[in-house]
């Protein structure tokens, strides 16, 4: 998603470095510490139970969907 943003606008270091930062930092961050965290999370969360695994994902999308919808509204708000 972060990776997205940077790819698709004209961002520079120079006009926004805070802002590029933070991305270019959450991009890193997804790809190396994220997913595996977010694995153990959900093993440790459903302790095999199938139902509560399927809840917990169901809730994750929902929070991905609204994610999306705030990203593209930060992304329409960009020159």
């Amino acid at each position: 998603m972060f990776k997205r943003i940077l790819d698709f606008t004209s961002l520079s270091s120079d006009t926004i470095p805070v802002f590029r930062y933070y991305l270019e930092r959450h991009t890193e961050l997804d790809g190396e510490h994220h997913g595996p965290m977010a694995h153990q999370l959900l093993e440790s969360l459903s302790s095999g139970n199938v139902e509560v695994e399927r809840e917990i994902i169901q809730q994750a999308e929902t929070s991905i969907l609204q994610r999306i919808e705030f990203w593209d509204g930060v992304l329409k708000a960009l020159p």
